[in-house]
């Protein structure tokens, strides 16, 4: 089955320009997606900014994160016809992969407010963030610059585009079918358990002292 990795970049929206009731803060400005066979080898990508509707430029700090600007989005098209593409290039059979829960409840949110009826392509998404840290026995959630320094690669693009996080995301994945991959999380596991043990030694002499 086909894996998409897909990132979302957004702007805030002030709750005075949402209808009443309405539960969407910010809108999607741009969507970054990276499609791997069966074989998890790269057959495609997708990458496209989004027009917001319920404000009419992009937070200066959005800018400065993501090097989006008002004037790029404003030439793009609204969120109900980029969605739609998006998903007929996913075709209809395929896994979601992204680096947390946020952008699967992002895109919940905005299209019932958009009124898209996603329902089905929006379910049984994989948290890959919550994957990667789980294999390394870790409890706290990482960035993805992190993750990819973590397993000794080179983050390539700029981090926070959306195309450049759904590549690299892919690219952690590819890695962790590599046996390069089960040899670090091996590595890793055991140095953690040496240096409680090591710890554990520390406080118990320490018990001791007069």
């Amino acid at each position: 089955m086909k894996k998409i990795f897909i990132d979302l970049e957004m702007t805030p929206v002030a709750a005075s320009k949402l209808p009443s009731g309405g539960s969407l803060r910010s809108e999607v400005i741009e969507i970054g997606a990276v499609a791997l066979d069966e074989r998890n080898n790269v057959i495609g990508s997708f990458d496209e900014f989004v027009r917001p509707v319920h404000t009419d430029h992009v937070a200066d700090n959005i800018t400065g994160l993501t090097g989006i600007g008002t004037e790029q989005v404003a030439q793009a098209a609204p969120f109900t016809e980029v969605f739609p593409r998006f998903l007929e290039w996913c075709g209809p059979v395929c896994t979601f992969y992204a680096w947390s829960r946020n952008d699967q409840a992002q895109l919940i949110k905005e299209c019932d407010d958009k009124g898209i009826d996603a329902d089905k392509q929006l379910r049984g998404w994989k948290d890959f963030q919550e994957i990667f840290v789980r294999k390394f026995g870790y409890e706290r959630r990482m960035s993805l610059s992190a993750a990819i320094t973590l397993a000794g690669l080179d983050f390539k693009g700029r981090p926070h585009s959306a195309l450049a996080d759904a590549e690299n995301t892919a690219a952690l994945y590819q890695y962790t079918k590599q046996p390069a991959f089960r040899n670090l999380t091996v590595a890793l596991r055991e140095n953690r358990r040496a240096l409680t043990v090591s710890l554990g030694n520390l406080f118990d002499l320490a018990g001791l002292a007069v």
